[in-house]
């Protein structure tokens, strides 16, 4: 992609309501997703309140087979395990055969919110959802941790599981580790779609001190987000206060291959109050992936 289209294509695109609503309408046939009603969404305290599904996939090549990603014997049977990484044992779950696909939570939350968009993408692609350090089920050492530590994990993990090349679904915090790991190890990801995100820190107002507090405060993916060369789709709520949609749309503006799409009428949680439109969206931007 040139310089002028990878321009062009970070400016990404603004769906207006009445475009959307109609959009979200339709696609519900198409992509399988009901979800919730695209009302005003208003954001509360923590993510901890909201119901937030969460998922990613990508293109899973070996030296002699094209997109065939790793099978987990018995189409869509999940399973759970913990996976040693470094000090921290994390609690995963995955499912699903095809290209490899990691959903990452956000703050105060689990794997488990992320079922919906597991469940959903299980069918056609290996589907990994895990519990960040802090949270959920996953043992850790405690203490402060720094967002490189969250990536290391992820690293960690995509090497033990012997994957090839995952797409990331990242919400809110998860949105910050895959774009942190994409910086740091540019040909690990094949693509990432990050939800509710922001480029730097201090995001410790709505929430108590925690493991991940430290990492939150501190963060910063603005210096090196535009060294990303693969794919990212941005997606924001309109009433978003917690990452308000300016924020996403810096992140998208730096990133050199991105998309930027602001939900109407909702808040921080977008890929929940408006399903039907993230699986339309994730399932367009997923399909582009393969075919590269």
């Amino acid at each position: 992609m040139g310089e002028k289209a990878k321009k062009k294509k970070t400016k990404g695109f603004h769906l207006k309501a009445t475009i959307s609503v109609l959009l979200a309408s339709s696609c519900i046939a198409v992509c399988g997703c009901a979800g919730a009603p695209a009302g005003n969404e208003k954001d509360t305290a923590a993510e901890s309140t909201e119901t937030t599904p969460s998922s990613s996939a990508q293109k899973t090549e070996t030296a002699t087979t094209e997109n065939k990603g790793k099978d987990t014997g018995e189409s869509g049977k999940e399973r759970e395990e913990m996976v040693r990484v470094g000090d921290v044992q994390l609690s995963v779950k995955e499912a699903g055969t095809g290209p490899d696909l990691i959903l990452i939570h956000g703050r105060t939350l689990s794997k488990e919110s992320m079922d919906t968009i597991f469940n959903y993408y299980k069918e056609n692609y290996h589907v990994i959802s895990y519990d960040v350090r802090g949270h959920g089920e996953t043992i850790s050492p405690g203490g402060r941790c720094t967002m490189d530590d969250l990536s290391d994990d992820l690293v960690g993990l995509i090497k033990e599981k012997n994957l090839y090349k995952p797409a990331i679904i990242g919400f809110s915090m998860g949105s910050y580790i895959g774009l942190r790991t994409a910086e740091r190890y540019p040909d690990l990801l094949s693509g990432l779609v990050l939800i509710g995100t922001r480029g730097k820190g201090n995001v410790n107002t709505y929430f108590e001190d925690d493991e991940v507090s430290y990492a939150m405060d501190t963060f910063d993916n603005m210096t090196d987000a535009a060294k990303v060369d693969i794919p990212a789709l941005v997606i924001s709520g309109e009433y978003d206060n917690i990452n308000p949609a300016e924020e996403g749309r810096k992140v998208a503006d730096i990133l050199p291959d991105s998309e930027f799409l602001i939900v109407p009428d909702v808040g921080h949680s977008a890929h929940t109050w408006n399903l039907s439109l993230f699986c339309w969206k994730t399932d367009t931007f997923l399909k582009e992936l393969k075919r590269r």
